[in-house]
């Protein structure tokens, strides 16, 4: 066999048929949705106000309410709200990559908060009797067993 490929014209187009190729004086549109059919989807920006923005950076910053609920890894966790804090303050508004981050991470925090308060609440009688203890106030051995339950 030769390596010559045999090169076919192409056949002529139907009549009526859709072509690529507009005429000469027509001009071309590339977008195909109409204005009327487009809807945009709400942006992150139309949702949050700069308020709401800057409290949630504040509950993760240090200090913060939510701080000691934040995951520790990825990194990003524990730092995006000083970093949104001052892309508010220097930059007017937080890139879209910084408000993600910052929303995963409140989630997070917020889900971890939600975890650990069952464990808080069942704890509470238990911390106000140590810390009457502390205080120096006596202890009567039932109150103990009330709060733990029996030993077995």
């Amino acid at each position: 066999m030769s390596d010559i490929t045999i090169m076919r014209e192409k056949p002529p187009p139907e009549e009526g048929a859709a072509t690529l190729v507009g005429k000469p004086g027509q001009p071309r549109v590339f977008d195909s949705s109409s204005a009327e059919n487009t809807t945009t989807p709400p942006t992150l920006e139309a949702s949050l106000g700069r308020r709401q923005v800057f409290h949630i950076a504040r509950a993760l910053m240090p200090r913060g309410e939510l701080r000691r609920f934040t995951p520790k890894w990825p990194l990003s966790c524990r730092r995006i709200g000083a970093d949104v804090n001052f892309s508010l303050f220097i930059k007017g508004w937080p890139d879209a990559t910084e408000l993600d981050l910052l929303l995963h991470a409140y989630i997070r925090a917020l889900a971890k908060r939600e975890q650990t308060r069952p464990f808080a609440d069942r704890n509470r009688p238990l911390q106000a009797l140590l810390e009457r203890s502390m205080r120096g106030e006596r202890i009567a051995p039932g109150e103990v067993a009330a709060i733990l339950g029996p030993i077995k």
